[in-house]
């Protein structure tokens, strides 16, 4: 069972790895072409956001949209249970 969350592990780093690897390649070709100015560097909250949807991505090309939709259904629910707790305090 621990050599399975290690793999896991290990897949979600390769995939947050090449969801940061094709933001910045896709950056890059955006400096090459002229679309954005050399000098610009992204806010962490933007560089976020693309990370993200390079991840959703990727999840959409592994498992197709019902992955996708299951791992935003986990997510609203932990959001929930997140605000819940604050909420009752």
């Amino acid at each position: 069972k621990q050599l399975q969350q290690q793999q896991k592990e290990l897949e979600r780093k390769q995939m947050e790895r090449n969801a940061k690897r094709n933001v910045k390649k896709k950056l890059q070709q955006e400096v090459e072409t002229g679309e954005r100015s050399a000098a610009h560097y992204l806010k962490r909250r933007e560089m976020k956001r693309l990370v993200m949807e390079a991840k959703f991505d990727e999840l959409r090309k592994r498992g197709g949209d019902s992955a996708v939709e299951k791992v935003m259904n986990k997510r609203r629910k932990k959001n929930k249970s997140r605000d819940a707790k604050k909420s009752s305090i």
